[in-house]
């Protein structure tokens, strides 16, 4: 075991073009940021969403629970991926440096699914309106 030779330093680490390397920062920085600052403009349309049961019948209407409910998850939503995403880049580039390249990919992957996870209440909201303002013919009512 003392006589063998110390690896060779290219084929210790996987070399990572340092481009990409600031274009997964950029993205990973610019997610969390982004989504913090929904998570707080959230907020407002969130002390509102009361009004949308004002009309007479409109509790059992079951779009607009699904757009509440929208609402609720938004701020959630957005807090867990401002937070998670960075994280998670952060776990991508210390895999890539320890040279597991693989495990690296899957978590840079895993932070895009991660940047992605308000989408689905954005989702929620505007399927909720559009499926009230349709099949209910624009009344809350329904």
């Amino acid at each position: 075991m003392a006589d063998q030779a110390p690896p060779s330093p290219s084929r210790s680490r996987p070399h990572q073009h340092p481009a990409v390397v600031v274009i997964v920062w950029v993205f990973g920085g610019g997610a969390g940021l982004g989504w913090l600052s929904v998570a707080l403009m959230a907020l407002g349309p969130l002390l509102f969403s009361a009004m949308l049961f004002d009309a007479p019948g409109s509790e059992d209407n079951p779009y607009l629970w699904v757009v509440v409910g929208s609402l609720l998850a938004l701020p959630i939503l957005s807090l867990i991926s401002a937070v998670a995403t960075p994280a998670t880049v952060l776990v991508s580039q210390l895999l890539h440096r320890r040279g597991s390249t693989r495990a690296g990919w899957v978590a840079l992957a895993a932070a895009v699914l991660v940047a992605c996870l308000p989408l689905l209440a954005l989702a929620g909201i505007a399927a909720g309106f559009t499926l009230a303002n349709t099949l209910c013919d624009g009344s809350f009512s329904c």
